[in-house]
């Protein structure tokens, strides 16, 4: 479907990793990483205009007290701005983001060659996986174009004047002909390419976390699969190695030390992903908390049953969106929990004292769960999301108040 040059290929070898999700492709067609075109300066600068816009006229509404289409088209506004906000940081940081995705392509290719068959396994599920996610994620994202389409079509406003898909100041009339055709035209292709970018971005970050839990799995079952190797369970539920040979020792001493390197690897798969895009991952949780109150602000005062649709349409994307993301993110810690486990209720304490020291070196480095962090203050995970409804409830219920007032 996508076709590189042979000097592309050449500097981006990652490009041509089938494993590699198809969002790393369409974001270097698209210019965001991998060499930044034309096309990508333009379209910052069409995003860029559009908010302005979008925050000039919000402003009028506050003079004008128009409460709820402060809410709405703030709601928009915010939108806008996460893109841009995204954009911003993949542009400053894309030799850091290529050096990443080299980074992952070398442990795409360890893991395809890998003699372990297990192994091979749980990452062909994973791929699979990540796939159908993709697949529904590009299918919510074709249906948002839709909503956002439609309802600037089928809608007028009370003057029954023509409405363009953002309310956005202007020093002329936008429903004139042709000016609002144009103006149509520049909207729809800023929120196609707002998809465009999100889309692929926020479906790459879900394969990032469920590879990272795939590894963690693959050593919990390799650990699994040693001690049920060298050690048997007599009936009173003690364990006794299988064989007390010196050999036998030193082939479970070397299987420990793999382990340890193989923890040591998804530790730093892990720190790195956090590290590249805490910052992405902070704007995203934030911005998805505000625009959960606002739509839900907005669904308690609409009138007109497109916007109601509309509206509730929001709101299940909002918090399947939100939901999936904080999922997969804890998937890292529930990996790390399982390893964990496996480790705690082994027969270590029968083991050879220098199995002993890397079992225990590993159950101290398990203490400290890889985490993605918002802001380097609270983990991603299902306890953010249900903090994040639970402030944003309050929040909602909150302005209804003091609107009732």
């Amino acid at each position: 479907m996508f076709k590189f040059d042979e000097k592309t290929v050449k500097e981006a070898p990652w490009l041509e990793n089938k494993e590699i999700d198809v969002s790393v492709k369409i974001m270097v067609k698209w210019g965001i990483i991998h060499h930044p075109k034309i096309r990508t300066y333009f379209f910052m600068l069409s995003l860029a205009i559009l908010n302005v816009q979008q925050y000039i006229q919000v402003y009028y509404f506050i003079m004008e007290n128009q409460f709820h289409e402060i809410i709405f088209e703030g709601f928009y506004a915010m939108c806008a701005t996460n893109v841009l906000l995204k954009e911003i940081f993949i542009l400053l940081n894309h030799h850091e983001v290529e050096e990443f995705l080299m980074y992952f392509h070398g442990l795409i290719e360890e893991v395809a060659n890998s003699p372990d068959s297990d192994i091979r396994r749980n990452f062909a599920n994973d791929t699979k996986y990540t796939k159908m996610f993709s697949v529904f994620n590009y299918s919510c994202c074709i249906m948002g174009a839709c909503i956002f389409t439609l309802y600037s079509i089928l809608f007028e406003d009370n003057n029954e004047r023509r409405v363009s898909i953002y309310k956005t100041w202007a020093p002329f009339d936008q429903s004139r002909t042709p000016i609002y055709q144009l103006v149509f035209f520049f909207q729809f292709y800023v929120t196609i390419s707002a998809l465009l970018i999100y889309t692929p971005w926020m479906t790459l970050m879900v394969k990032f976390t469920v590879f990272g839990a795939t590894l963690y799995k693959c050593i919990t079952n390799s650990v699994v699969k040693s001690f049920e190797e060298f050690f048997q369970k007599e009936n009173d539920g003690s364990y006794v190695l299988k064989n007390l040979r010196p050999e036998v020792a030193k082939v479970l001493l070397e299987k420990m030390k793999y382990t340890v390197r193989q923890h040591y690897k998804c530790l730093n798969y892990a720190n790195k992903l956090s590290d590249l895009f805490a910052q992405i991952f902070s704007i995203e949780y934030i911005i998805q908390s505000l625009s959960l109150v606002m739509v839900l602000f907005n669904l308690n005062v609409v009138t007109n049953r497109l916007e109601i649709f509309i509206h509730i349409c929001y709101v299940v994307m909002n918090l399947l969106v939100s939901f999936l993301f904080n999922l997969h993110a804890q998937l890292l810690q529930i990996q790390n929990e399982k390893f964990l486990e496996a480790l705690y209720n082994s027969p270590w304490y029968i083991m050879p004292k220098r199995c002993q020291f890397y079992v225990q070196m590993l159950l101290k480095q398990s203490q400290s769960p890889p985490t993605i962090t918002v802001c380097g203050m609270f983990p991603l995970d299902l306890a953010a999301f249900q903090t994040m409804i639970n402030r944003s409830y309050t929040y909602y219920t909150l302005l209804r108040t003091l609107m009732a007032d």
